[in-house]
């Protein structure tokens, strides 16, 4: 199998990404971190929208327990001049 660095051309874009602000307070003894976190991930592949693989557990970072999701989400869209 020949193996390559993948590149843009090699995997599907997302067109939009939804994230929400949580906070690791569930537990009694929780680490009290609070961050964005991936909600869901989208691409518009032929004019379809499909759902991409992507890193959404609702796990703290620092402690490992669980986080409790606020209300707070943003959609972002993918822009095309992106100086990536």
């Amino acid at each position: 199998m020949d193996r390559h660095e993948l590149t843009k051309k090699d995997i599907s874009l997302p067109s939009e990404a939804w994230v929400v602000y949580a906070v690791c307070g569930i537990e009694q003894d929780s680490c009290g971190w609070e961050g964005w976190i991936i909600e869901s991930i989208t691409s518009d592949e032929n004019n379809e929208e499909i759902q991409l693989k992507c890193m959404n557990e609702q796990i703290c970072p620092d402690c490992g327990k669980s986080l409790f999701r606020t209300d707070t989400q943003i959609k972002m869209k993918y822009s095309p001049n992106q100086n990536c």
